[in-house]
């Protein structure tokens, strides 16, 4: 057994994703950073709408470098090239999420 992959699989344990921004929640000036059924995660005053679209994306973020780590390994371990269009799209798309659009 890896020591090192299983220390990080146990410190990597959070409220599953996806999280979503609700702006109305609270009632007052707040986002609310919610998991579906899990509730809400985190809260964060209105004016920081970019700082609340980066803590929704945290666990699509998480699932981004996974993925990346994983093409990686298998290229290495297989001996074979990792189109870098792959790693351009699943960045693209992971810091469209993170990034502050319009509720």
């Amino acid at each position: 057994m890896n020591l090192m992959k299983t220390k990080i699989k146990e410190q990597t344990k959070h409220t599953p994703g996806p999280w979503t921004i609700n702006p109305e929640k609270q009632g007052g000036p707040w986002f609310c950073i919610e998991a579906g059924e899990n509730g809400w995660v985190a809260q964060v005053p209105n004016p920081d709408c970019a700082n609340a679209a980066l803590i929704a994306a945290a666990p699509a973020m998480l699932g981004a470098l996974r993925k990346i780590k994983s093409f990686s390994e298998s290229s290495i371990e297989h001996g074979f090239r990792v189109d870098p269009a792959v790693f351009r799209d699943i960045a693209g798309n992971t810091i469209a999420a993170a990034e502050w659009d319009e509720l």
